[in-house]
């Protein structure tokens, strides 16, 4: 592989990850501002709101830490910086949209529950967060028994 395109693929990966951080560090700003409108809603759909986003959020946090780790994956994105940056990004997606949208839930709906599902999927990002090691050990070739 070339050093060019591996740290380039990596500087790539850290953009979009500190981009993603800052929009929801916005969010955080805008809503503690009061200038994100809050939604009155009944208790029954609150309810189904809490449930889907919980879901969600506890089924993508398992997944996007197992994700390249799976045989399939690894196949691919052995040496091949393309297709490791595009499972990467699905792998942060996995994270962030559901940490995004549980903090903008949070400033709308007024529910302290969205805020923890955001901080858990906040805490989960800290063991995908691109780095030249783990994109290393992930792009290297899979040893077969």
């Amino acid at each position: 592989m070339d050093e060019g395109h591996f740290k380039q693929t990596n500087r790539t990966l850290y953009f979009r990850a500190v981009v993603l951080l800052l929009l929801g560090l916005g969010i955080g700003v805008l809503g503690e501002l009061d200038l994100i409108p809050m939604l009155v809603l009944d208790n029954d759909t609150i309810y189904l709101v809490q449930v889907a986003m919980s879901l969600l959020t506890v089924c993508c946090i398992p997944w996007a830490l197992k994700l390249m780790s799976l045989q399939r994956v690894r196949l691919q994105v052995c040496g091949n910086l393309d297709a490791y940056r595009r499972w990467a990004m699905l792998r942060m997606s996995l994270l962030f949209v559901p940490a995004l949208t549980d903090l903008l839930l949070h400033y709308v709906l007024g529910d302290p529950s969205m805020l923890y599902l955001a901080a858990l999927s906040a805490l989960a990002l800290l063991f995908v967060w691109p780095s030249l090691s783990r994109q290393e050990s992930e792009t290297a070739p899979v040893e077969t028994p």
